[in-house]
């Protein structure tokens, strides 16, 4: 009996090496960071469930155009509550993103958990998005300054897009951000505002006038007080 026991223990440990010296997979390239996520905003899910109109699109319109690739039964299935409001149900299994660590193809959800989407790159939709300007680029540069349209992408990890033009938008995103931001793109999403400038003989403004006082008191009157005037 102690003899099978050692052989036992043998076994064990020559199995855990034979494990660890198997090479780790790389998962940085497999699973959810390859995967993108597509959802729509709150205020759109909140205009949509209250009926107001809008130009966002709803989540059965994106899953009808037939990009999303998840396995419903693990990531949660798509259903349509009494209201009408149709989005995805809570997953049922614990850790459910798991089952993607060593998926080795591109997977787009629609509308995924909450608990998947720092884990992917996200594309979130807004009913608009206006012009807007990105701290670091407020300051002016020969009366020029940069403006932001159409979308924005934080770190090539999420990006927010208007709905005005989503059948361009989001196909052209979605391509953008899997090669990592970088690349082809068909949009522009900045442009360049020159602001008029008029110009102005500075001998007649009242700043350089008070300075050439200023100047003139500094240089003439540095002897006893009172002894000199300004011109």
């Amino acid at each position: 009996m102690q003899y099978l026991h050692y052989l036992a223990l043998l076994l064990i440990i020559a199995t855990g090496i034979s494990i660890l010296a198997q090479p780790v997979p790389d998962i940085s390239a497999l699973g959810l960071s390859k995967s993108i996520g597509i959802a729509t905003s709150k205020t759109c899910n909140t205009m949509h469930q209250n009926n107001f109109t809008t130009q966002c699109p709803t989540i059965e319109w994106l899953v009808s155009l037939g990009l999303d690739t998840s396995d419903q039964r693990i990531t949660g299935a798509f259903v349509t509550e009494d209201n009408g409001w149709y989005h995805r149900e809570n997953p049922i299994l614990v850790n459910h993103y798991r089952f993607y660590d060593f998926d080795n193809d591109w997977n787009i959800f629609i509308d995924p958990p909450g608990d998947m989407r720092d884990r992917m790159k996200m594309i979130y939709i807004e009913s608009e998005l206006q012009d807007y300007k990105v701290k670091g680029e407020l300051k002016k540069i020969d009366n020029t300054r940069i403006l932001h349209q159409d979308r924005y992408i934080n770190s090539c990890h999420d990006a927010t897009i208007g709905s005005d033009n989503i059948l361009e938008m989001l196909p052209d995103t979605i391509y953008f951000m899997r090669n990592g931001c970088s690349g082809y793109t068909a949009f522009e999403d900045t442009y360049e505002i020159i602001d008029p400038t008029t110009e102005q003989d500075i001998t007649t403004s009242q700043k350089w006038k008070d300075q050439q006082r200023h100047d003139w008191i500094i240089k003439n009157c540095l002897g006893v007080y009172g002894e000199c005037l300004p011109p």
